[in-house]
Formats: structure tokens, sequence, C-alpha cells
């Protein structure tokens, strides 16, 4: 089911897990939003909900697995 005026551009369960702001995002990973915005704008960045409002939405475990994504091997 999708949102009125949302495209669907990832999955996300949202119904069952909690989302949390860009700006939570940002202060998690200790960057400032401007950055975090950037690298949305680059597509690198978690799989993430835009709401009709323009409030984008992340959910915990799309950022999880984005992390574990970008974990380097030495």
């Amino acid at each position: 089911m999708l949102l009125d005026g949302c495209s669907q551009v990832g999955t996300v369960h949202a119904m069952t897990e909690k989302l949390i702001t860009e700006r939570e995002v940002a202060e998690l990973l200790g960057q400032p939003l401007g950055t975090t915005r950037g690298w949305r704008a680059r597509g690198d960045y978690p799989i993430y909900l835009k709401l009709p409002n323009g409030k984008v939405m992340v959910s915990e475990m799309a950022l999880q697995a984005w992390l574990d994504s970008c974990a380097v091997t030495p």
C-alpha cells in the first residue's frame, strides 16, 4: 500500500519498524545534517521514505543494513 503522492522507491516495512528522521540519522552518525543530505542527493544513503509533505524518514533496519554495507574488512 502506498501513501497518496508517494512512489515506490524501495522496500521498507514501515508499519513494523521504527522510523527515524533524517536529522536523527545525522545525529546517530555524528555528521551535520547538510552532509547526510549531500550523501542522499548522491544516492549514498539508506533506503528511505519521502512523505508527501517532503519529510524524509529512514527505518532503523534500513539504516543498519546500509551501515553494514559500508563495512570494510582489513
